[in-house]
């Protein structure tokens, strides 16, 4: 049996898996929930379910992620998300306040 299964599942193997999809989406409601408007999304190229998931999550209303806020870590591990932090933090500098 195989678990935690991201990319389409194999057929012959039986597979317990997540939707991963509705997790991303899940995750983006929270910040959106908070009032956040801009973020930065920090990733590796196996999780482009999850950023959609995410995106759709903030295109609810009527906000974008655009590219440029969703920053590949090296690993997916916590080492390779904090190497990609500092990226985070300078790709979206924060607003001055009036």
């Amino acid at each position: 049996m195989l678990c935690a299964w991201e990319n389409a599942a194999p057929e012959l193997f039986p597979v317990v898996t997540i939707d991963y999809e509705g997790a991303g989406h899940l995750a983006g409601r929270h910040p959106r929930g908070l009032g956040h408007e801009r973020v930065a999304v920090v990733a590796t190229p196996a999780h482009t379910v999850r950023i959609a998931g995410f995106r759709r999550a903030f295109a609810a209303a009527g906000l974008a992620v655009p590219d440029t806020a969703v920053l590949l870590a090296p690993e997916p591990t916590p080492e390779g998300g904090f190497a990609a932090a500092p990226t985070a933090q300078e790709s979206s500098p924060p607003r001055p306040r009036c």
